[in-house]
């Protein structure tokens, strides 16, 4: 299992290679996995790398990724 490491958004932008500005547009509309805190963007690396696995194992398959990830993952949101 992976160390648990919370990002914050400018972190996650810096780790997954993407604007700042598209990470948090991404989080916005629901499509990367994320939580929130107040108004502030957190993201757990742990969850991306879950995510990007599942992804791979499902062919893109958005919706059933976003159900697995949210059985493993209840408080994450992602759409």
């Amino acid at each position: 299992m992976d160390e648990i490491i919370t990002m914050t958004a400018k972190e996650t932008a810096k780790y997954l290679g993407i604007c700042y500005v598209k990470l948090l547009s991404l989080a916005a509309a629901g499509e990367i996995p994320h939580f929130k805190i107040n108004s502030f963007y957190y993201f757990r690396r742990d969850v991306f790398n879950t995510w990007f696995e599942l992804k791979q194992n499902n062919h893109g398959n958005d919706s059933e990724v976003a159900t697995l990830l949210k059985e493993m993952y209840p408080w994450i949101k992602i759409k």
